[in-house]
Order: C-alpha cells, then structure tokens, then sequence
C-alpha cells in the first residue's frame, strides 16, 4: 500500500516541474547575460528555495555553448560562495582556492594521480598567499576563454568579518576581477545581496537587479500559475476523496509553502515521511498541518521575504544623490563614544 508513496517521493525528488515564474526568470537572465559586455554584472535575487540557482544554471548553459572554434574552452565558471572559514565566517582566500578547483587548476585545483585523496594539494594552499592564488585563477579564466563566472549564494560576503565594510570591499574587488579578465560577473543570492551592493559606489549604476519571485495569493493570474503546479504533483498523489487535489487546498498551500517551489516541494516530502512514519495510505490536510514549519520558522521567513521586497524596491527606485550634511566637530559629548554598529555582519 505504500509503494506509491516511495515512488511519489522519488518523483518528487527528480522532476522537473515547468512553471511560470521559472520560465521567466530563465529567459530575463538568458538576455541580460547576452547583452551583457565583459566585465559588467548580472545580480539575480529572490528568496530562499525560489529555484534561482537552477533557473541560472539553464540559462547560462544556453548562452555559453563552446564554439567549434574553441572546443576545450571553459566558457562558465560556477563558484559557491561558501562560509568556510572559522565561525562560520566567509573566507577570501578559501574562496579563490575554491574559485581555482571550479575551473580545475592543474596545481591549486586538481588532485594529482598519486595523489588521489588530496592530501598534498591540501597542504599546499596553506602556504600559498591569497595573491598568488587569485593570479592563478585570473591568469586561467584568460587561458580558457571563459564568458560567464557565476557566484552563487553571493550574499554570503556579509559574514566576511567584523568590519562593515568588508563585504562592500569584496565585491568591489569582484567587479574588477571581472573587468581584468573579461568575464561577464553573475552574482546569484537572496535580498540582502542588495543591501550591501546599495553601499558599493563601483556597482551602483552598473547593474539592474533581476528578481526570481514567489508566487502571490491576491494575485489573480500567478494563483492560477500556482495552481498548474499544485495540480501537478496531484497526479503523483493519492487522496481519500477521489475529488480531492492539492488545488483543494490552494489557499493554505500558497501561504505555507510561501508560494516557493522549493518549500512547496519539501513540505511535501515532508509530509509523505510523516505517512510513512504513521502507516498512512491517503494524502490528507490533517497530513499536511501535522508536517507544516513550527511558527516561529514560518514568521522568520516571511519577515525575510517582506524586508527582500523593501530592498528589491529601495534599489530599482535608486539612491537618493542629497550630500549628507556634515556633523560639527565637539558635537558629542566628551568622553562619550559613539555606537559602532554593523548592519551587514551577523546571522539575522
């Protein structure tokens, strides 16, 4: 009886579901990134689990096909940006060295035959300088022709240290990497990657943000597009009413899943778990609530989104160019020390 709930979760787990949202978002960065000129930005951002990385990942490979000219080039480079230093803290030099296995660097990137678990490349990058390791990637993006270097989860620079403008500075020295090697520069991240590019004098001006939305409830035509999704995994579902879908449910589906297909997708996994764990044999709402977020992981996330939109808005609308007015010098008291705040540092 519960062959059907293995075989759900597998497809859910694989397949591909076309959508609206997904659609459009290939498309705008499949243009943007072929107009782009070497050296400028793309910024793709949306909220967590929307499917921004699989939406670039498509259109990139659509626009960077090798050439019969240059047929062992490396036209892309996808580069995580991971928070792999201590405290979880992004690192500069872990970066290029994982910028230098992207793009398979024969002494920084590579494993050698007699060498198989990485022990002596792993002993070499301590003692190599972040300098030398950043010259070894530039000089093998010029070497391999390569068009597109994408960075993904991007706005993990905000956890690059205790000053706030740290995560600025990286992303400025980003730019000119790209504008020294001829790449178009993809960055790829959630809201807050907009919150620290506002603060970037080198990038304001020199890219428009491309947003990979939610879907909207009180919006009438993406409910519809939502539903097209929920009527899809219906068919790999088995109810206890035969006239009953996941669309009969939409209201309650859209707000849980926060109209993202990733959380869509794993609450629904989710829940076919739970059935598994209680001998279930019928998809239900009672199934669905039991498997939904805890509240308080909910609110966090849809504050997240509500401050993404506000940010989203503040950089299409631009910056205000009024000079802030100078401050008296004496104007503090004395011996009373300013509030150092870092709004870019820290885990929200």
């Amino acid at each position: 009886m519960t062959t059907w709930i293995h075989a759900a979760i597998e497809a859910i787990k694989n397949q591909r579901v076309e959508h609206a949202h997904y659609s459009h978002a290939v498309a705008r960065v499949f243009n943007a990134v072929a107009v782009a000129k070497p050296g400028e930005v793309v910024v793709v951002v949306g909220p967590s689990r929307v499917g921004k990385s699989s939406a670039v990942a498509e259109a990139i490979r659509l626009a960077a096909r090798p050439t019969l000219e240059m047929p062992k080039s490396t036209p892309t480079v996808w580069v995580e940006g991971e928070n792999a230093s201590t405290d979880g803290k992004f690192s500069t030099k872990m970066f290029m060295w994982e910028c230098c296995k992207s793009i398979a660097h024969p002494i920084y990137g590579v494993r050698s035959d007699d060498d198989p678990f990485g022990y002596r490349l792993e002993a070499r990058i301590p003692r190599t300088t972040e300098g030398a390791l950043r010259s070894a990637f530039e000089y093998a993006l010029v070497n391999q022709s390569t068009k597109y270097l994408v960075i993904d989860e991007a706005h993990h620079v905000a956890y690059s240290g205790t000053r706030g403008n740290s995560a600025v500075a990286i992303l400025d020295s980003w730019k000119c990497l790209a504008q020294k090697t001829g790449v178009v520069l993809v960055l790829v991240g959630a809201y807050q990657l907009l919150d620290i590019m506002t603060l970037s004098p080198h990038l304001l001006g020199r890219q428009r943000p491309i947003e990979f939305p939610p879907y909207y409830e009180d919006d009438a035509i993406e409910r519809r597009a939502f539903q097209q999704l929920l009527k899809t995994y219906s068919q790999l579902l088995r109810f206890e009413e035969p006239d009953q879908s996941l669309m009969s449910w939409t209201n309650y589906i859209m707000e849980g899943s926060f109209g993202c297909l990733g959380h869509l997708s794993l609450w629904l996994r989710a829940t076919l778990g739970e059935l598994l764990a209680s001998d279930g044999t019928a998809f239900s709402l009672d199934a669905l609530r039991h498997s939904q977020l805890p509240a308080n992981q909910a609110h966090a996330i849809a504050a997240e989104m509500q401050r993404g939109a506000r940010s989203l808005a503040s950089a299409l609308e631009g910056i205000d160019s009024t000079p802030t007015p100078l401050k008296k010098a004496g104007s503090r008291r004395p011996f009373q020390r300013a509030t150092k705040r870092f709004p870019l540092d820290g885990r929200a």
